[in-house]
């Protein structure tokens, strides 16, 4: 889907939940964070939480970052714009893995095809990359895999980070 279109839906969608009268609004998917929640935010009179920022904020303390996420995610650079206003010396290297969220919907987690996928994917990210943002919010079905795929590795959950950003937020 292009910029518009994700924006677009972000936008219908946050009207819809309008309509509740929501103390706050998060908007878990990663793509729709990065194409759609300057809009939405400028729609709703709600506070709106993406789930770019708390991740983003997680990994800025390391110097070597890996994003995985959507194409749409990826090609937005918004976790490395993210990432390097916080820490404008890091490095970050983003991945597509656009097959990892139909093995999600499909259940796939712990079969041997998704640690194949999962490991040819993390090949693409510099082997000194010990940090990898989850930058979508299926990849965590198959964190399983991944451990397996790249042993090692901190891996960053978005949705898990953005929950507690959210928790910080409503205690204020």
């Amino acid at each position: 889907k292009s910029h518009a279109t994700i924006e677009r839906y972000t936008v219908q969608a946050g009207a819809i939940l309008q309509r509740l009268n929501p103390k706050l609004m998060v908007v878990a998917c990663n793509t729709a964070s990065a194409h759609g929640l300057g809009a939405l935010q400028r729609a709703v009179p709600c506070p709106v939480v993406g789930v770019i920022e708390p991740g983003a904020e997680a990994a800025s303390a390391h110097a070597e970052v890996g994003v995985i996420g959507t194409l749409a995610t990826i090609q937005s650079g918004a976790y490395e714009a993210a990432i390097l206003r916080r820490n404008p010396s890091a490095t970050v290297h983003g991945a597509a893995c656009p097959l990892l969220v139909g093995l999600a919907e499909e259940g796939w987690s712990d079969d041997p095809i998704t640690e194949a996928v999962c490991r040819r994917y993390l090949n693409t990210l510099p082997a000194r990359v010990s940090t990898v943002v989850l930058g979508c919010t299926h990849y965590p079905l198959l964190l399983p895999a991944l451990q397996r795929a790249r042993s090692g590795t901190l891996w960053i959950d978005s949705g898990e980070v953005t929950a507690l950003a959210v928790e910080r937020l409503l205690r204020g």
